[in-house]
Order: structure tokens, then sequence, then C-alpha cells
């Protein structure tokens, strides 16, 4: 009687014959003129049919004993000729996995740590929140950084001040993956200016809240949505700024300040136009320049933007950034407007004037191959000084002051 071993070795030996008989198949085809190429190939499958058919006829007409074992002759044989493509479905399954649970990890772990703080009523629980927040609130202190600062602006003198942009209701606190932040406990913009003693023109606000688009997921989410959907969450038009709300937020006061935002995270490549203004937010600006004198702009960005555009407005007189600062980022942003803390953090990305100064904005992109297909190739020709690392950094610099 055969056994187990020889029986898959005889069958192997079949499925390795099969193999070697289909390559020299492929290479008569090739010999072929393409309408020899086509007929030989409807002809085969003909055969290959023809042929399935007739195992199953003659299987059905064989004794049991011996229908059962050309049954399980078929059936050994169609998995060891699939096992190849049975093994590059599992690398492939086993990579998707391990990717997803490399960008998850973080999101859970703090998930799991939030969770376990929200549900512990205990005096630790209680005192390692608070603690929290003391540590997020002294990191954004000291991470703000001032770009700009012209004619003494900042500090403020006059504490009323008019805030346009709808990037200011919905401030962008983390980034994407491994950036996410949490947002147990934080506090708006709003809400920060107020505690700070800074009056705001709440009828502004009433006009531009009903405009703020929904805003990217934080963390996992807001990477897969930037890789499925995009990043670009833009400012609406400011058409709702109408000249009556605009002759009010003058008379309420001097200042304005502009918030303006990017959704692009790590994780996914940015285009040269998701590190540019939109065509809205230019509008906004005009608009805000035009009719102010003491402008302050806040970048609410984790992507180094271009900001050459800060030179352009003789209206800006002063400039934060303040990335994505964590759930009290508000306050420290606040706090710095009224000169309680001074804004000592600095640049560690190179903010251009314009980023297709940066080499790397030539060669980005996905090229095809000329000779394979669904392929594309991306060439990283920059030098030692300009490295990119997959995203797009420039050789112009807004540089950091105070």
């Amino acid at each position: 009687m055969e056994s187990r071993k020889d029986r898959r070795a005889a069958v192997g030996a079949e499925v390795l014959a099969d193999r070697a008989a289909n390559r020299d198949r492929k290479v008569e085809l090739a010999a072929m003129s393409s309408e020899e190429r086509r007929q030989t190939r409807n002809e085969d499958k003909e055969e290959k049919v023809s042929r399935k058919k007739a195992r199953i006829a003659a299987i059905r007409k064989m004794p049991p004993a011996d229908k059962k074992a050309a049954k399980r002759h078929d059936r050994l044989y169609r998995r060891i000729k699939r096992r190849p493509s049975r093994l590059v479905i599992c690398i492939a399954v086993l990579c998707l996995l391990l990717f997803g649970v490399y960008q998850i990890t973080p999101i859970v772990g703090g998930l799991m740590e939030m969770m376990s703080l929200q549900t512990t009523d205990s005096p630790a629980g209680e005192r390692a929140r608070a603690n929290a927040l003391m540590v997020a609130e002294a990191i954004s202190d000291e991470g703000i950084v001032l770009l700009k600062n012209e004619g003494g602006t900042l500090p403020l003198q006059d504490m009323r001040i008019n805030v346009f942009g709808t990037a200011s209701i919905g401030i962008r606190y983390g980034g994407g993956g491994a950036g996410a932040s949490s947002e147990l406990g934080a506090i708006d913009l709003y809400q920060s200016l107020t505690l700070a003693g800074i009056q705001y023109n709440e009828s502004l606000y009433e006009a531009t809240f009903p405009h703020v688009p929904a805003s990217g997921s934080n963390g996992l989410i807001g990477v897969l949505q930037g890789i499925l959907f995009g990043k670009r969450v833009d400012e609406p038009s400011p058409d709702y700024l109408t000249d009556g709300i605009v002759a009010e937020a003058k008379a309420y006061s001097p200042n304005a300040m502009i918030v303006l935002s990017t959704r692009s995270i790590e994780g996914t490549d940015s285009t040269l136009e998701e590190l540019r203004l939109s065509e809205n937010q230019r509008k906004l600006i005009d608009i805000v320049t035009g009719n102010f004198e003491n402008v302050i702009v806040v970048i609410n960005s984790g992507t180094a933007m271009e900001l050459g555009f800060l030179e352009e407005y003789p209206s800006i007189k002063a400039a934060l950034w303040i990335g994505t600062p964590g759930p009290i980022g508000g306050i420290s942003l606040a706090k710095i407007l009224t000169g309680k803390v001074n804004p000592s953090g600095r640049l560690v990305d190179t903010y251009a004037y314009d980023v297709s100064s940066s080499p790397a904005s030539v060669n980005f992109g996905d090229f095809p191959y000329s000779n394979i297909k669904n392929r594309a190739f991306l060439n990283y020709e920059e030098g030692v000084h300009n490295k990119t690392w997959g995203r797009q950094n420039s050789t112009g610099m807004i540089s950091s002051c105070r």
C-alpha cells in the first residue's frame, strides 16, 4: 500500500512536470504570431475543459475504492499546485496585520490609558488627570514659536480682539497615527481667551460658527482618511463676512487674529498645494488685511506650510506657530497674547517662503515605468544637506524670532 509520503512525492513530481510543460508551452506560444497564439490558446482551453470532463466521467465509473483514491489524488494535486499563491497571500495578510498592529498600538495604548483615567474615581486617578493637563500645558507653553512681531504688536495692549477663520473654532490638537493627541480635558481657543482676560467679538464668532467644516479624525483614522479621501479640509469661502459684519468688527477692535490650519499629517505624503494657502484662505487673508492694520496670524499645522505670505501683507504684524499643541494649547496661546508666557519655541523643520524652492518638489510624485504596468518610482536626488525622507522640506526658511 502506498504511504502518504510516497503519494505526496508522486503528486508533487506530477505538479512539477505539469509546470515544466506549461513553461515549454509558453515558449512555443511566444514564437507564434498573434493570430496563431490566440487560436492556439483557445484550443488549449477547450482541450483543458475536455480533459476535466473526461476525468469527472472516468471517476464516476470507477469502483468505490478507486473513486476515493482518485478524488484524494486530485485534491492533493490542487493543494500542492496552489501552495505558492497561498504562501504569497499569507505573507501579504501577515504584513498587513503587522502594519495595522504597528499603527494602532500607540492609539490603543493611549485609549486604554484614557479609559483607565476616566473610569478611575480614586484620588490617585484624579491627581493623574490633573498632572497630565499640567504637563500638556507646560509643553505647549514652551513649544509655541514666534515667527514675526513688528512694532510691539505682541503682547496685546488692547484686550479686545476679532478672531477670523473657521480653524479658530476647530483647532487641531494632534496629528495622525502616533502623532495623535488626547482631547480629554481640552479647552478651546475662545474659552482660553476668556480665561486670560481677552474679550473676543462674539458677533463675529456667531457669524463664523455655522460655516465650520467637518474636522478630520485624530490618530489612525486620520491617517486612513488622508490616504483614502485626501487631507485638505479647506477654509470655506469667506462670503459670510459681509460688509456689515466687517464694519462691526472694525468698530469692536483694531486687532484681528487669523487662525490657519492644514490637515496634512505624518503617514501620508503632502502635495505642494497641500502645503500652500488654499484659494479661500487667501480670500480670508485679503479681507482681514484690507480692513485691519494690526493682524496676527496663527499657524495650526503639524506640517511645514509655505509661509512666504507673511511678508506679502504689511498689515500682518505678528505671526505664531502653534503646531498641533495638545488639549491645553489654547490656554498657552492666550497666555502668549497677554504676555504672561514668552514664546521661546524654535522650529524643528524648515518652513519655506516658497515650497517649490525645495529640490524635492521637482522629483516628488509617481513616475510610471515605461516597461512595467501599474508600477511607479520616485527618485531621491537631493543631497545630504537637503534630504527630505519622503516629505517635502525646503531650502528657503522662515526663521523663528522673539
